[in-house]
């Protein structure tokens, strides 16, 4: 439970970070600019407040449940996947302006994965691609999100 209640809090916490950060993340845009959806800024600050909306979910959930089943997986020591999870989280912050939101989004996706306990390759590169696809459709066909373009790119 209280590894659970931890994971929440670092949760909250790099969703706040990643507010607090993201005007000096893409420059020329501030949250002055998030009223408008073609704005780089709107995707990473939704992201980032999901974030903490999702972190205070899991600890009332956690809160909820009680100590008996709140416990964590079987054989997994809680606090080391508490550490993994706030790693994998803050090197995605960190590697999205560099690599590009597809690229973190499925190394993520993956780490994420390993972190909680599955070691299925296939479903999870498919959940993977097809959840990164999705995103990037809904936020860049539809609703005409401009994402940041990464540091290092292939061509």
């Amino acid at each position: 439970m209280r590894a659970d209640l931890a994971l929440s809090i670092v949760v909250m916490l790099t969703g706040a970070v990643a507010l607090a950060i993201l005007p000096q993340q893409i420059a020329g845009y501030g949250y002055d600019s998030i009223s408008d959806m073609r704005s780089p800024v709107v995707f990473p600050a939704v992201s980032a407040a999901l974030l903490m909306l999702l972190g205070a979910v899991l600890g009332l959930g956690t809160l909820a449940r009680g100590a008996a089943t709140a416990a964590g997986g079987e054989g997994t020591r809680p606090g080391i996947r508490t550490a993994a999870v706030f790693v994998i989280i803050v090197g995605y912050v960190a590697a999205v302006p560099w690599i590009g939101l597809p690229v973190a989004s499925f190394i993520t996706f993956l780490l994420m994965s390993l972190a909680f306990g599955y070691r299925r390759p296939l479903p999870m590169v498919l959940v993977a691609v097809g959840t990164i696809a999705l995103v990037l459709y809904l936020f860049g066909h539809l609703l005409l999100i401009v994402f940041p373009v990464p540091k290092v790119t292939l061509w």
